[in-house]
Protein backbone atom coordinates (compact mmCIF):
# COMPACT_ATOMS: atom_id res chain seq x y z
CA UNK A 1 0.00 0.00 0.00
CA UNK A 2 1.19 3.49 -0.93
CA UNK A 3 0.30 6.31 1.85
CA UNK A 4 1.03 9.48 1.18
CA UNK A 5 3.30 12.31 3.15
CA UNK A 6 1.44 14.13 5.39
CA UNK A 7 -1.81 13.40 7.49
CA UNK A 8 -5.88 12.37 6.25
CA UNK A 9 -8.80 12.96 7.92
CA UNK A 10 -10.16 9.25 7.58
CA UNK A 11 -13.69 8.45 7.06
CA UNK A 12 -15.04 5.53 9.17
CA UNK A 13 -17.06 2.84 7.88
CA UNK A 14 -20.09 4.02 9.55
CA UNK A 15 -19.95 7.32 8.34
CA UNK A 16 -20.31 6.58 4.01
CA UNK A 17 -23.71 4.47 5.00
CA UNK A 18 -25.12 7.50 7.00
CA UNK A 19 -23.98 9.71 4.31
CA UNK A 20 -25.46 7.07 1.86
CA UNK A 21 -28.75 7.21 3.72
CA UNK A 22 -28.89 11.01 4.39
CA UNK A 23 -28.52 11.16 0.29
CA UNK A 24 -31.47 8.79 -0.20
CA UNK A 25 -33.36 10.58 1.90
CA UNK A 26 -33.19 14.26 0.76
CA UNK A 27 -33.38 12.58 -2.72
CA UNK A 28 -36.66 11.41 -1.92
CA UNK A 29 -38.17 13.83 0.13
CA UNK A 30 -37.30 15.76 -3.68
CA UNK A 31 -38.64 13.63 -5.57
CA UNK A 32 -42.06 13.29 -3.11
CA UNK A 33 -42.30 16.93 -3.35
CA UNK A 34 -41.84 17.27 -6.90
CA UNK A 35 -44.32 14.45 -7.95
CA UNK A 36 -46.50 15.78 -5.81
CA UNK A 37 -46.36 19.45 -7.37
CA UNK A 38 -46.92 17.95 -10.69
CA UNK A 39 -49.85 16.25 -9.83
CA UNK A 40 -51.03 18.87 -8.16
CA UNK A 41 -50.81 20.82 -11.17
CA UNK A 42 -52.07 18.52 -13.33
CA UNK A 43 -55.24 18.20 -11.44
CA UNK A 44 -55.63 22.08 -10.88
CA UNK A 45 -55.66 22.29 -14.59
CA UNK A 46 -57.71 18.95 -15.26
CA UNK A 47 -60.28 20.69 -12.57
CA UNK A 48 -60.42 23.83 -14.28
CA UNK A 49 -60.86 22.48 -17.75
CA UNK A 50 -64.03 20.04 -16.15
CA UNK A 51 -65.10 23.46 -14.67
CA UNK A 52 -65.34 25.06 -18.46
CA UNK A 53 -67.18 21.97 -19.90
CA UNK A 54 -69.75 22.07 -17.54
CA UNK A 55 -69.94 25.72 -17.98
CA UNK A 56 -70.26 25.77 -21.54
CA UNK A 57 -72.90 22.55 -20.96
CA UNK A 58 -75.08 25.01 -19.10
CA UNK A 59 -74.75 27.49 -21.16
CA UNK A 60 -75.55 25.33 -23.96
CA UNK A 61 -78.51 23.81 -22.41
CA UNK A 62 -79.73 27.05 -21.24
CA UNK A 63 -79.84 28.19 -25.17
CA UNK A 64 -81.12 24.97 -26.02
CA UNK A 65 -84.38 25.38 -23.58
CA UNK A 66 -85.09 29.37 -25.00
CA UNK A 67 -84.99 27.44 -28.51
CA UNK A 68 -87.32 25.25 -27.74
CA UNK A 69 -89.80 27.16 -25.98
CA UNK A 70 -89.74 30.00 -28.40
CA UNK A 71 -90.44 27.08 -31.17
CA UNK A 72 -93.20 25.48 -28.85
CA UNK A 73 -94.47 28.32 -27.35
CA UNK A 74 -95.39 30.21 -30.46
CA UNK A 75 -98.19 28.67 -31.82
CA UNK A 76 -100.49 28.36 -28.37
CA UNK A 77 -99.24 31.72 -27.13
CA UNK A 78 -100.84 33.19 -30.46
CA UNK A 79 -103.94 31.33 -30.09
CA UNK A 80 -103.86 32.20 -26.44
CA UNK A 81 -104.29 28.86 -25.58
CA UNK A 82 -103.24 29.00 -21.65
CA UNK A 83 -102.97 25.31 -21.12
CA UNK A 84 -100.74 24.72 -23.90
CA UNK A 85 -98.45 27.32 -22.88
CA UNK A 86 -98.51 25.32 -19.34
CA UNK A 87 -98.31 22.25 -20.80
CA UNK A 88 -95.26 23.37 -22.58
CA UNK A 89 -93.35 24.79 -20.09
CA UNK A 90 -94.00 21.82 -17.46
CA UNK A 91 -92.80 19.66 -20.25
CA UNK A 92 -89.16 21.99 -20.55
CA UNK A 93 -89.45 22.33 -16.47
CA UNK A 94 -89.08 18.40 -16.20
CA UNK A 95 -85.03 19.25 -16.32
CA UNK A 96 -84.56 20.37 -12.90
CA UNK A 97 -81.48 22.23 -13.49
CA UNK A 98 -84.15 24.91 -14.77
CA UNK A 99 -85.66 27.14 -11.90
CA UNK A 100 -87.82 29.06 -13.79
CA UNK A 101 -89.71 29.95 -16.66
CA UNK A 102 -91.44 33.27 -17.55
CA UNK A 103 -92.91 34.55 -20.74
CA UNK A 104 -93.92 37.91 -21.61
CA UNK A 105 -95.99 39.61 -23.96
CA UNK A 106 -95.83 43.09 -25.59
CA UNK A 107 -97.67 45.60 -24.25
CA UNK A 108 -97.16 44.30 -20.40
CA UNK A 109 -95.08 45.34 -17.48
CA UNK A 110 -95.79 41.96 -15.71
CA UNK A 111 -95.13 38.49 -17.12
CA UNK A 112 -97.96 36.94 -18.72
CA UNK A 113 -96.94 33.73 -17.94
CA UNK A 114 -94.41 32.70 -15.23
CA UNK A 115 -93.60 28.98 -13.29
CA UNK A 116 -90.74 28.70 -10.62
CA UNK A 117 -89.77 25.56 -9.19
CA UNK A 118 -90.26 25.30 -5.25
CA UNK A 119 -88.14 24.09 -2.50
CA UNK A 120 -89.86 20.57 -2.85
CA UNK A 121 -88.52 20.58 -6.31
CA UNK A 122 -92.57 21.44 -7.62
CA UNK A 123 -93.56 23.76 -10.54
CA UNK A 124 -95.66 26.23 -9.45
CA UNK A 125 -97.66 29.42 -10.65
CA UNK A 126 -96.12 32.23 -9.31
CA UNK A 127 -96.48 36.43 -10.00
CA UNK A 128 -93.18 37.41 -10.60
CA UNK A 129 -89.95 35.15 -10.53
CA UNK A 130 -87.78 35.55 -7.76
CA UNK A 131 -84.01 34.64 -8.65
CA UNK A 132 -80.49 34.59 -7.39
CA UNK A 133 -76.93 36.04 -8.39
CA UNK A 134 -76.09 32.35 -9.04
CA UNK A 135 -78.70 31.93 -11.89
CA UNK A 136 -77.76 31.76 -15.00
CA UNK A 137 -80.56 33.40 -17.80
CA UNK A 138 -81.44 33.94 -21.04
CA UNK A 139 -83.87 35.55 -22.73
CA UNK A 140 -85.23 35.00 -26.86
CA UNK A 141 -87.97 36.06 -28.81
CA UNK A 142 -91.22 33.98 -29.93
CA UNK A 143 -92.50 34.56 -33.14
CA UNK A 144 -95.30 33.63 -35.16
CA UNK A 145 -94.28 33.37 -38.74
CA UNK A 146 -93.10 37.21 -38.87
CA UNK A 147 -95.14 38.39 -35.98
CA UNK A 148 -93.19 39.15 -32.61
CA UNK A 149 -95.73 37.76 -30.18
CA UNK A 150 -93.52 37.89 -26.70
CA UNK A 151 -90.45 37.52 -25.00
CA UNK A 152 -89.50 33.57 -23.11
CA UNK A 153 -86.91 33.80 -19.96
CA UNK A 154 -85.21 30.98 -18.48
CA UNK A 155 -83.33 30.54 -15.12
CA UNK A 156 -80.61 27.49 -14.88
CA UNK A 157 -79.29 27.05 -11.43
CA UNK A 158 -75.77 25.91 -10.81
CA UNK A 159 -76.15 23.69 -8.16
CA UNK A 160 -75.75 20.45 -10.27
CA UNK A 161 -72.32 21.53 -11.65
CA UNK A 162 -71.36 22.28 -8.61
CA UNK A 163 -72.15 18.74 -6.69
CA UNK A 164 -70.43 17.59 -10.28
CA UNK A 165 -67.45 19.49 -9.22
CA UNK A 166 -66.86 18.69 -5.97
CA UNK A 167 -67.38 14.74 -6.90
CA UNK A 168 -64.54 15.41 -9.49
CA UNK A 169 -62.05 17.21 -7.07
CA UNK A 170 -62.62 14.26 -4.86
CA UNK A 171 -61.44 12.17 -7.72
CA UNK A 172 -58.86 14.27 -8.32
CA UNK A 173 -57.62 14.54 -5.30
CA UNK A 174 -57.75 10.88 -4.55
CA UNK A 175 -55.85 9.93 -7.70
CA UNK A 176 -53.05 12.48 -7.29
CA UNK A 177 -52.56 10.73 -3.99
CA UNK A 178 -52.68 7.04 -5.45
CA UNK A 179 -50.61 7.81 -8.57
CA UNK A 180 -47.88 10.09 -6.45
CA UNK A 181 -47.49 7.02 -3.97
CA UNK A 182 -47.16 4.52 -6.33
CA UNK A 183 -44.63 6.58 -8.78
CA UNK A 184 -43.01 7.76 -5.16
CA UNK A 185 -42.34 3.98 -4.35
CA UNK A 186 -41.28 3.53 -8.07
CA UNK A 187 -38.70 6.08 -8.20
CA UNK A 188 -37.29 5.14 -4.88
CA UNK A 189 -36.71 1.69 -5.39
CA UNK A 190 -35.31 2.46 -8.58
CA UNK A 191 -33.10 5.57 -6.76
CA UNK A 192 -31.79 2.65 -3.95
CA UNK A 193 -30.75 0.06 -6.71
CA UNK A 194 -29.55 2.44 -9.41
CA UNK A 195 -28.10 5.11 -7.44
CA UNK A 196 -27.18 4.95 -3.56
CA UNK A 197 -25.56 1.81 -3.88
CA UNK A 198 -22.77 3.13 -6.72
CA UNK A 199 -23.04 6.73 -4.49
CA UNK A 200 -22.41 4.15 -1.48
CA UNK A 201 -19.19 2.45 -2.94
CA UNK A 202 -17.69 6.11 -4.47
CA UNK A 203 -17.93 7.24 -1.00
CA UNK A 204 -16.33 4.23 0.90
CA UNK A 205 -13.52 4.31 -2.03
CA UNK A 206 -13.15 8.04 -1.12
CA UNK A 207 -12.79 6.99 2.77
CA UNK A 208 -9.81 4.90 1.89
CA UNK A 209 -8.20 7.31 -0.24
CA UNK A 210 -8.38 9.66 2.49
CA UNK A 211 -6.97 7.12 4.97
CA UNK A 212 -4.08 6.93 3.06
CA UNK A 213 -5.36 3.96 0.94
CA UNK A 214 -4.14 4.39 -2.58
CA UNK A 215 -5.05 0.72 -3.74
CA UNK A 216 -8.28 0.55 -2.86
CA UNK A 217 -10.14 -0.91 -5.97
CA UNK A 218 -14.09 0.57 -7.14
CA UNK A 219 -15.61 -2.29 -8.92
CA UNK A 220 -17.99 -0.64 -11.06
CA UNK A 221 -18.68 -1.97 -14.79
CA UNK A 222 -21.23 0.69 -15.80
CA UNK A 223 -21.66 2.63 -18.97
CA UNK A 224 -24.11 5.55 -17.31
CA UNK A 225 -22.35 9.04 -15.81
CA UNK A 226 -21.61 6.85 -12.76
CA UNK A 227 -19.88 4.13 -14.22
CA UNK A 228 -18.03 7.14 -16.21
CA UNK A 229 -17.58 8.61 -12.34
CA UNK A 230 -15.78 5.18 -10.86
CA UNK A 231 -13.66 5.04 -13.68
CA UNK A 232 -12.51 9.05 -13.48
CA UNK A 233 -12.31 8.00 -9.61
CA UNK A 234 -9.47 5.19 -10.33
CA UNK A 235 -7.72 7.41 -13.05
CA UNK A 236 -7.41 10.20 -10.07
CA UNK A 237 -6.49 7.81 -7.76
CA UNK A 238 -3.11 6.67 -10.24
CA UNK A 239 -3.07 9.61 -11.21
CA UNK A 240 -2.25 10.40 -7.51
CA UNK A 241 -0.11 7.85 -6.79
CA UNK A 242 2.09 8.62 -9.79
CA UNK A 243 1.79 12.46 -8.83
CA UNK A 244 3.36 11.17 -5.21
CA UNK A 245 6.29 8.67 -6.70
CA UNK A 246 6.96 11.60 -9.40
CA UNK A 247 6.92 14.13 -6.33
CA UNK A 248 9.87 11.78 -4.19
CA UNK A 249 11.66 11.19 -7.71
CA UNK A 250 12.05 15.17 -7.77
CA UNK A 251 12.74 15.83 -3.80
CA UNK A 252 15.46 13.67 -4.16
CA UNK A 253 16.81 14.72 -7.33
CA UNK A 254 16.59 18.52 -6.13
CA UNK A 255 18.10 17.59 -2.54
CA UNK A 256 20.75 16.31 -4.10
CA UNK A 257 21.74 18.86 -6.69
CA UNK A 258 21.19 21.58 -3.78
CA UNK A 259 24.11 19.93 -1.73
CA UNK A 260 26.06 19.45 -4.92
CA UNK A 261 25.67 22.91 -5.61
CA UNK A 262 26.43 24.17 -2.08
CA UNK A 263 29.37 22.14 -2.04
CA UNK A 264 30.71 23.97 -5.33
CA UNK A 265 30.09 27.09 -4.09
CA UNK A 266 31.47 26.66 -0.67
CA UNK A 267 34.54 25.03 -2.65
CA UNK A 268 34.64 27.80 -4.96
CA UNK A 269 34.40 30.38 -2.08
CA UNK A 270 37.08 29.02 -0.08
CA UNK A 271 39.60 29.15 -2.69
CA UNK A 272 38.48 32.59 -3.54
CA UNK A 273 38.86 33.95 0.00
CA UNK A 274 42.34 31.78 0.35
CA UNK A 275 43.63 33.84 -2.30
CA UNK A 276 42.13 37.02 -1.04
CA UNK A 277 44.14 36.09 2.37
CA UNK A 278 47.48 34.85 0.64
CA UNK A 279 47.86 37.87 -1.25
CA UNK A 280 47.92 41.81 -1.15
CA UNK A 281 47.74 43.14 -4.44
CA UNK A 282 48.68 46.82 -6.21
CA UNK A 283 45.32 48.95 -6.39
CA UNK A 284 45.02 48.27 -9.56
CA UNK A 285 45.31 44.72 -9.26
CA UNK A 286 42.70 44.56 -6.67
CA UNK A 287 40.38 46.71 -9.10
CA UNK A 288 40.85 44.15 -12.18
CA UNK A 289 40.03 41.08 -9.84
CA UNK A 290 36.92 43.11 -7.99
CA UNK A 291 35.37 43.83 -11.44
CA UNK A 292 36.56 40.56 -13.78
CA UNK A 293 34.85 37.93 -11.31
CA UNK A 294 30.74 37.66 -11.07
CA UNK A 295 31.01 37.27 -7.08
CA UNK A 296 30.50 40.01 -5.20
CA UNK A 297 33.94 41.34 -3.52
CA UNK A 298 34.41 43.99 -1.08
CA UNK A 299 36.42 45.15 2.10
CA UNK A 300 34.71 46.55 4.97
CA UNK A 301 36.08 47.99 8.05
CA UNK A 302 35.35 46.94 11.53
CA UNK A 303 32.61 50.12 11.96
CA UNK A 304 30.24 48.44 9.30
CA UNK A 305 31.06 50.54 6.72
CA UNK A 306 31.97 48.94 2.83
CA UNK A 307 35.69 50.53 1.91
CA UNK A 308 35.45 48.98 -1.42
CA UNK A 309 33.16 47.38 -3.63
CA UNK A 310 33.58 45.19 -7.24
CA UNK A 311 31.20 46.21 -10.10
CA UNK A 312 28.54 43.01 -9.11
CA UNK A 313 27.08 44.68 -6.42
CA UNK A 314 25.55 47.21 -8.42
CA UNK A 315 25.07 44.51 -10.92
CA UNK A 316 23.23 42.78 -8.42
CA UNK A 317 21.40 45.00 -6.15
CA UNK A 318 20.96 47.83 -8.32
CA UNK A 319 22.49 50.26 -5.89
CA UNK A 320 25.15 52.51 -7.14
CA UNK A 321 28.73 52.57 -5.49
CA UNK A 322 27.95 56.11 -4.40
CA UNK A 323 25.08 54.49 -2.48
CA UNK A 324 26.30 51.63 -1.31
CA UNK A 325 29.38 52.88 -0.06
CA UNK A 326 27.80 56.18 1.96
CA UNK A 327 25.64 54.48 4.00
CA UNK A 328 26.42 51.38 6.57
CA UNK A 329 26.26 48.23 5.20
CA UNK A 330 23.58 47.48 7.52
CA UNK A 331 21.32 49.91 6.11
CA UNK A 332 20.36 47.53 3.41
CA UNK A 333 20.34 44.13 5.55
CA UNK A 334 16.74 42.68 6.23
CA UNK A 335 15.69 43.79 9.08
CA UNK A 336 14.60 40.25 9.86
CA UNK A 337 18.30 39.66 9.48
CA UNK A 338 20.22 42.34 11.07
CA UNK A 339 20.06 40.38 14.30
CA UNK A 340 22.09 37.58 13.24
CA UNK A 341 24.56 39.77 11.18
CA UNK A 342 25.25 42.04 14.24
CA UNK A 343 26.15 38.63 15.87
CA UNK A 344 28.54 36.99 13.22
CA UNK A 345 30.16 40.27 13.51
CA UNK A 346 30.87 39.94 17.05
CA UNK A 347 30.82 36.58 17.62
CA UNK A 348 33.59 36.33 14.59
CA UNK A 349 34.93 39.04 12.58
CA UNK A 350 36.18 40.92 15.56
CA UNK A 351 37.61 38.21 16.71
CA UNK A 352 39.55 37.30 13.85
CA UNK A 353 37.41 34.41 13.11
CA UNK A 354 36.82 33.50 9.44
CA UNK A 355 33.28 33.28 8.64
CA UNK A 356 32.27 30.65 5.67
CA UNK A 357 28.17 30.30 4.43
CA UNK A 358 26.52 32.78 6.36
CA UNK A 359 23.48 33.73 5.04
CA UNK A 360 21.61 36.89 5.20
CA UNK A 361 19.01 38.98 2.76
CA UNK A 362 20.41 42.37 1.31
CA UNK A 363 17.89 45.07 -0.23
CA UNK A 364 17.57 45.61 -3.66
CA UNK A 365 17.35 49.35 -5.59
CA UNK A 366 13.49 48.01 -6.83
CA UNK A 367 12.54 47.43 -2.83
CA UNK A 368 12.96 43.71 -3.31
CA UNK A 369 15.89 41.16 -1.43
CA UNK A 370 18.02 38.96 -2.52
CA UNK A 371 19.62 35.92 -0.55
CA UNK A 372 23.69 36.06 -0.51
CA UNK A 373 26.04 33.91 1.27
CA UNK A 374 29.07 34.92 2.81
CA UNK A 375 32.80 33.73 2.95
CA UNK A 376 34.76 36.42 5.31
CA UNK A 377 38.30 36.93 6.67
CA UNK A 378 39.36 39.49 8.42
CA UNK A 379 42.56 41.24 9.28
CA UNK A 380 43.09 42.16 12.89
CA UNK A 381 46.20 43.93 11.78
CA UNK A 382 44.80 46.12 9.40
CA UNK A 383 41.08 46.64 11.03
CA UNK A 384 39.52 45.74 7.83
CA UNK A 385 37.42 42.15 6.55
CA UNK A 386 37.31 40.49 3.34
CA UNK A 387 34.43 39.42 2.11
CA UNK A 388 33.16 37.45 -1.06
CA UNK A 389 28.80 37.20 -1.51
CA UNK A 390 27.31 34.88 -3.83
CA UNK A 391 23.91 35.45 -4.90
CA UNK A 392 21.66 32.21 -3.75
CA UNK A 393 17.95 33.27 -4.70
CA UNK A 394 17.79 30.82 -7.10
CA UNK A 395 18.95 28.37 -4.48
CA UNK A 396 16.35 29.75 -2.20
CA UNK A 397 13.40 30.00 -4.44
CA UNK A 398 13.66 26.15 -6.03
CA UNK A 399 13.22 25.19 -2.17
CA UNK A 400 10.74 27.01 -1.89
CA UNK A 401 9.34 25.73 -4.37
CA UNK A 402 9.90 22.18 -3.33
CA UNK A 403 8.27 22.71 -0.20
CA UNK A 404 5.32 24.46 -1.75
CA UNK A 405 4.79 21.27 -3.78
CA UNK A 406 5.11 19.28 -0.90
CA UNK A 407 2.25 21.40 0.88
CA UNK A 408 0.46 21.38 -2.19
CA UNK A 409 -0.14 17.67 -2.60
CA UNK A 410 -0.29 17.14 1.38
CA UNK A 411 -3.75 19.74 1.28
CA UNK A 412 -4.67 17.58 -1.27
CA UNK A 413 -5.40 14.47 0.23
CA UNK A 414 -6.12 16.20 3.72
CA UNK A 415 -9.30 17.38 1.50
CA UNK A 416 -9.95 14.45 -0.11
Amino acid sequence: MIKPTGKFNSIPGKASGAISRSLTAQISIAIVLSLTVVLSIFGYLEYRAEYSHLRRHMEESLENSLTRLSIALSTPLFTYHDSGVKDVIFAEMENNILMGVSVQVPGKDSPKYAYARSEDGNVIAVKELTTKPEYLSGQKRIVHVTEHIGDVQVFITPSFMHQHLQKSLIFVVMRTIITDAILIAIVVFLFVFRFARPISKLTSASAEMASGNLDYNIEMHRKDELGILARSFSNMRDSIKQQIHESAQHRDDLENMVKERTAELTETNEQLSQEIIDREIAEDGIERIFNMTGYMICIADINGHFLKINDSWEQTLGHSKEELLGKPYLDFVHPDDIEKTIAIAEEKLLRGEQVIAFENRYRCKDGAYKYLSWVSHPSEEKGVTYAIAYDITDRKQAEEKLHESETRYRSLFNNM
